[in-house]
């Protein structure tokens, strides 16, 4: 309580008008908590199984892909965002 008390109040000399820094706590934290999780950790799975619904998008996905044409240049009307 001694350090409120040695601080400068509004209206003291020393005062000036602007926040503190708070200072870093200097305890050290040895009980860490307990792990929540049971047994060994066995990474994720590598294997993963698509749908075929997944598959037939994928599929549908490339096909349309190779079907669109693509512009050498972005166009703009207005002149805006011209490659030069």
């Amino acid at each position: 309580m001694n350090d409120k008390e040695s601080e400068p109040r509004p209206g003291d000399k020393d005062f000036v008008m602007r926040a503190r820094v708070p200072r870093p706590s200097q305890k050290d934290y040895v009980v860490r908590p307990r792990s929540n999780v049971e047994g060994p950790f066995r990474g994720s799975s590598k294997t993963h199984v698509t749908s075929r619904y997944d598959r037939a998008h994928r599929d549908f996905l490339e096909r349309t892909k190779k079907s669109k044409t693509l512009r050498a240049a972005a166009v703009s009307l207005e002149g805006r965002k011209m490659d030069i």
